[in-house]
């Protein structure tokens, strides 16, 4: 949450406020919302993703009842700290309670696809890292953040694969436990249980690889979004290097400090943008504008949605 907060207000300290506003005041409301559009065809993208992967996993489940999962999932994610654990709960939740899942298919099912489209984010930022460090200098603070940022990444990737692949690894933890507790009797049931699905989603291989082919199309909206956004600014940068850029901050704001990343978001567009000779201003301008359209745009979609389930209920329950 430090870091977080010291990104940011280096970041607001080192650019001109009165320009920023400038900036924001200057910018092309086609281009805003074409950028609110290209977030719509994400959001649908993602949820048609998980669509057929619960389709040819077997699973009976409506697009009506995904796209509920899916929203309750994003509004969740963003009022938790990052790398979207709040939101993956949430996602187990619906497809146990209400898309009929049972909660070990439920788990194995959100399990597997987090880990195909983290394994293509991981792929993209390393792709970024390498094209930064040959082609620019970047000062030795900001260095050790993406490398501490990417480490951290890893780590829970891993950790994720290990607990998705090697459930039965966390049973020999939990049998350190006194045996009087119910508890541990119940997870270990849950365990053996999450480890059999697992196998079973884990022999359909085309699967796979279609889905990670997805994911790597999905992850290629979001340097798409932040490059529409910079014409609207007057920014001249290459659709490569924003990418790089895009991605690298996305990775940085990942790492659980703060709600949706907030702050490290905004700070570290903006110091990644200085080695393309964008002024600070325009990088945070150009950071606030992308957060507006990637995270608070869909946060108040989330909202409006569930809030409008959640008063049609009250009035259903009524009548």
């Amino acid at each position: 949450m430090i870091l977080g907060i010291l990104i940011t207000g280096a970041a607001l300290w080192w650019a001109d406020l009165g320009e920023i506003y400038r900036h924001l005041l200057n910018i092309d409301v086609k281009v805003l919302v074409i950028g609110c559009l290209l977030q719509i065809i994400t959001i649908l993208l993602i949820n048609i993703q998980w669509y057929y992967l619960s389709k040819e996993l077997g699973e009976k489940i409506s697009f009506g009842q995904i796209f509920h999962m899916n929203m309750a999932g994003t509004f969740t994610e963003s009022v938790t700290p990052s790398v979207k654990a709040g939101g993956e709960v949430a996602k187990i939740y619906i497809l146990n309670k209400q898309g009929g899942l049972p909660l070990e298919r439920a788990t194995a099912v959100v399990g597997v696809q987090k880990i195909i489209s983290f394994s293509a984010f991981l792929i993209l930022n390393l792709i970024s890292i390498l094209l930064l460090l040959v082609n620019f200098k970047l000062s030795g603070v900001f260095l050790k953040i993406l490398f501490l940022s990417f480490i951290i990444l890893i780590v829970i990737f891993i950790i994720m694969v290990f607990i998705v692949i090697r459930p039965n690894k966390i049973q020999g933890l939990l049998n350190l436990f006194p045996k009087k507790y119910k508890w541990i009797e119940k997870a270990n049931e849950l365990i053996e249980s999450i480890s059999i699905s697992i196998k079973e989603i884990l022999s359909h291989k085309r699967v796979w690889v279609k889905q990670f082919l997805l994911s790597l199309f999905i992850w290629g909206f979001f340097p798409l979004k932040s490059y529409t956004i910079t014409k609207g600014l007057d920014i001249s940068i290459s659709f490569i290097s924003i990418a790089i850029i895009t991605y690298l901050t996305y990775m940085v704001a990942m790492v659980p400090m703060l709600p949706g990343g907030m702050g490290t978001f905004e700070g570290s567009m903006t110091f990644l943008l200085v080695p393309f000779n964008i002024s600070p201003d325009k990088g945070m301008t150009l950071a606030i504008v992308v957060r507006f359209v990637t995270f608070w745009f869909v946060f108040i979609i989330s909202a409006v949605y569930l809030g409008s389930k959640y008063f049609h209920s009250l009035l259903w329950k009524k009548s």
